[in-house]
């Protein structure tokens, strides 16, 4: 049997098939915590797979699929026609996922991540749904480069007025939502300077093999040793660190070396 939704999940639902028939491509619902969102998620996935249409629900943590695939059997959503991924092995497997009808991103203010962007890229001209608390990204700003509108209804103050929440529930969930924002503002980071530390890593090791025959030895430890003290490391410290010793060895045999892995590292970075 399926779900019975609040007027105002139906609203949401409503105006949610509003939007794409006013030719929006990637809506945003705003459901705070307490809205039942994954009510709401289940219902436009019923509707599509309804009609014979693929879903590919995103999440970026594992236990969140066995939440949301639970909700989806309550409501009777066509499973077959379903398929439910970490976002971080979806980015990995896009040759062989097959074409939705509709992408699902849940949580939707890890929209923003390079792997999420990958594949929304791979499906170009597939329809998009997002669904968040907040509106707000990591970075302080609106998410209008992955969403083309916001879709709202009602907002935690209007849930309690109207008991479909206590103000306790309320608050346990959006202690777990902050707590799943900060996880994925750290993990983003992380995926960020991860190359950048690589890259690192790379040219100090570089350094410190042309240090051992030059005789600007001291001068090119020195430059290696204040790059790897970098914690966070920007590619600009990365190639001027290059730059610098490349000036120094430039009557030495190694400067063929040093250049051809900067002209490289330029291209790399430049494409990137």
């Amino acid at each position: 049997m399926t779900f019975t939704l609040h007027d105002y999940q139906q609203r949401l639902v409503d105006k949610t098939r509003q939007a794409y028939m006013q030719g929006y491509k990637a809506p945003c619902v705003v459901a705070p915590c307490g809205a039942g969102k994954s009510v709401i998620i289940s219902e436009i996935a019923r509707m599509t797979t309804n009609k014979g249409n693929r879903v590919l629900f995103l999440v970026h943590r594992r236990e969140l699929i066995e939440q949301i695939k639970n909700t989806f059997k309550k409501n009777e959503v066509n499973l077959d026609l379903v398929q439910f991924g970490m976002v971080q092995t979806v980015v990995r497997r896009l040759d062989k996922t097959p074409k939705p009808a509709l992408i699902i991103t849940d949580e939707n203010h890890h929209a923003l991540a390079k792997s999420y962007r990958k594949i929304y890229d791979h499906f170009s001209d597939v329809l998009r749904l997002g669904f968040t608390a907040t509106p707000i990204r990591l970075n302080g700003y609106g998410l209008g480069d992955v969403n083309d509108i916001l879709i709202e209804e009602v907002d935690a103050k209007w849930l309690i007025e109207n008991n479909i929440a206590t103000a306790e529930e309320i608050e346990a969930i959006d202690a777990q939502a902050k707590k799943d924002v900060l996880e994925g503002k750290k993990a983003a980071w992380n995926a960020f300077v991860a190359p950048i530390k690589a890259e690192q890593q790379e040219l100090v090791a570089l350094l410190n093999t042309i240090a051992v025959s030059s005789e600007n030895k001291v001068f090119i430890e020195k430059y290696a040793n204040d790059l790897t003290s970098l914690k966070e490391p920007i590619r600009k410290d990365i190639i001027t660190t290059a730059r610098k010793v490349l000036r120094l060895i430039m009557k030495e045999n190694d400067r063929a070396q040093l250049s051809a892995w900067i002209t490289a590292y330029t291209e790399k970075i430049q494409i990137s």
